[in-house]
């Protein structure tokens, strides 16, 4: 049997008000690397734009980096992925594609007002810590949560 999730959904306090940030799916996980293709755009094509009028040594170099990063492209933790969700336009997706299924009402517009409030509240690794949680991977700040869970608050990842 395998399993239908990766990580686990974050409730936060944002402006007063709870957002439940769904877990890194198998959907979510493939939306966003989809989205993140189309703008990427395809290793081996930017490769050929590049190899015009260079020998066949350096063309072989061009291929064979672009062939490795197209191999690296198999999950969110490949350096063209990490360095798109490092963005301002890879953040907005990530956040929109974890709140759409608490939250379908948000437009992209409310999205943005949310994680500019949230850089404000919790912090610059605010996104990273999301990001974690939602992979199932420990918190930043354990203690935290475990506080958290005990009093029956909503999890805050900033500073102890």
């Amino acid at each position: 049997m395998t399993t239908t999730h990766i990580g686990r959904e974050v409730t936060l306090n944002i402006s007063g008000k709870d957002y439940t940030f769904a877990r890194l799916d198998r959907k979510a996980h493939q939306a966003w690397m989809a989205w993140a293709d189309k703008k990427l755009g395809c290793p081996l094509a930017e490769a050929r734009k590049q190899m015009e009028g260079f020998p066949p040594h350096i063309q072989e170099v061009l291929f064979k980096d672009a062939l490795e990063r197209k191999k690296l492209r198999s999950n969110l933790e490949s350096p063209d992925y990490q360095n798109l969700m490092k963005t301002w336009d890879g953040a907005m997706k990530f956040m929109v594609l974890l709140l759409k299924k608490h939250h379908p009402e948000l437009t992209e517009e409310q999205v943005e007002e949310i994680y500019d409030a949230a850089i404000e509240e919790l912090g610059p690794d605010f996104l990273h810590d999301l990001k974690a949680e939602a992979e199932g991977k420990p918190p930043a700040n354990p203690q935290a949560r475990k506080e958290a869970a005990l009093s029956g608050d909503t999890f805050h990842p900033g500073p102890a």
